[in-house]
């Protein structure tokens, strides 16, 4: 009987393909997050399967944007910020905006989910109120730069 194992050759040849776009794959899936969904599931049920190829072209071009991000930031050894601003002043006011716009909707987006989150698993306090509790405790640990204590004490609570 013929052995299924790869041989050591096919292990070589597949394994630096998936080092090479791994890191890009795991980045832009934790990139999903409460909004797509959301978005996702009301574009589902208000237009079936027709919007469907946005999911795909979606999900690629955020890989190819991250993998190029990141890319540019190992090469060059500069923030895509960096980079944005080396091209001139009118990219701050292009992107500006943009980023503090988003950074608001995206905050709120986030503390109501943790906030519906807590409420549901306690039954201690409201959506509100859990949401604006982890806000501010999100605010003291990056303000206070101590978030490698909260990854610290996480993994903890797992075992």
């Amino acid at each position: 009987m013929a052995s299924t194992t790869p041989t050591g050759s096919e292990e070589q040849t597949t394994a630096p393909r998936w080092r090479i776009i791994g890191p890009g794959l795991v980045v832009a899936a934790t990139g999903v997050g409460a909004a797509d969904l959301v978005a996702t599931l009301i574009a589902g049920q208000k237009f079936g399967y027709t919007l469907l190829w946005c999911v795909v072209v979606g999900c690629v071009m955020k890989i190819v944007l991250v993998e190029g991000a990141g890319r540019y930031c190992l090469s060059t050894s500069r923030t895509i910020f960096e980079g944005w601003r080396s091209l001139g002043a009118w990219t701050t006011w292009y992107f500006a905006p943009y980023i503090v716009i988003w950074g608001f909707v995206y905050g709120a987006a986030a503390m109501a989910g943790t906030g519906l989150a807590l409420a549901g698993l306690t039954g201690v306090l409201s959506t509100t109120w859990w949401g604006i509790l982890s806000g501010v405790l999100g605010l003291v640990l990056v303000w206070t730069g101590r978030y490698s204590v909260f990854e610290k004490v996480l993994p903890r609570w797992w075992d």
